[in-house]
This record gives structure tokens, sequence and C-alpha cells, in this order.
């Protein structure tokens, strides 16, 4: 959806090629905005039930406190079964705020249902860098 591969001095920005069934094992190119994303990623891409990935697949306009902002998904995850996972991703500091949970509960309101079976919110600590 957009390109998150600019220059920051304050989050580190990862390319890595990657293979899936879902095109035909051919070296794709994907983005992540942080190390953690990154990681997530590379959970799913060996994981034997992932049939794709793929990164930053759409972006939503939501109104949160009084203001329409837009987010752009992190991940979409399609398993062999069919099953398609959003997942968001953010640092355990952040989802320790009330605030960061009702900006992903917004989030999850606006994201059309045809979007992807669930949502997921995964906390970037959890992943060892």
């Amino acid at each position: 959806v957009r390109n998150p591969g600019f220059r920051s001095s304050t989050s580190h920005r990862v390319w890595l090629t990657y293979k899936t069934a879902a095109n035909d094992w051919k070296p794709k190119v994907g983005i992540c905005e942080s190390v953690a994303e990154a990681a997530v990623s590379m959970e799913a891409l060996i994981a034997p039930d992932t049939y794709d990935v793929r990164f930053q697949p759409l972006t939503v306009n939501f109104q949160f406190d009084g203001k329409a902002r837009k987010y752009t998904h992190d991940l979409l995850i399609t398993l062999r079964n069919g099953h398609r996972r959003l997942v968001f991703v953010r640092n355990e500091a952040s989802l320790e705020k009330p605030r960061t949970w009702r900006e992903i509960v917004a989030i999850g309101q606006a994201t059309p249902p045809t979007a992807a079976n669930d949502m997921i919110v995964v906390n970037a600590a959890d992943y060892s860098r």
C-alpha cells in the first residue's frame, strides 16, 4: 500500500526477500517498518501452515478522539486453509496504555470485514532482536 522503506533515525527499517506458495516460490521483497515486524513476518514465513504473507497490505481511515486518521496494517498472513489474519505489531510500552487499545479498537472497527477473517495484536517484546 505504501513504501515504508524511507530512512529513519528512530526505527530500523528492514527489507527482506521471501518466497511463498502463493507466488510459486518466486522471490519477492517485503519491507517492514520495524525489526519487530520483520521478526513476526519471519516467524510466519517459516510456519508450515502459511500460504502467503503480505507486507503493508491495506490502509484504513478511522476516527479517533474526534480526528480523522489513517492506519496501514503491518501484515496480512494467509494460511493454507484460506484463513486470513491481519497482524498489528506494537511495542510493549505502547500496549500498556489504554489510549493505544482504544485506537486499536477503532482501527479494527474501520477495517472492512472482507479484508481478513480476524486481526491480532502482537507485542514486539515477545520477539528477540
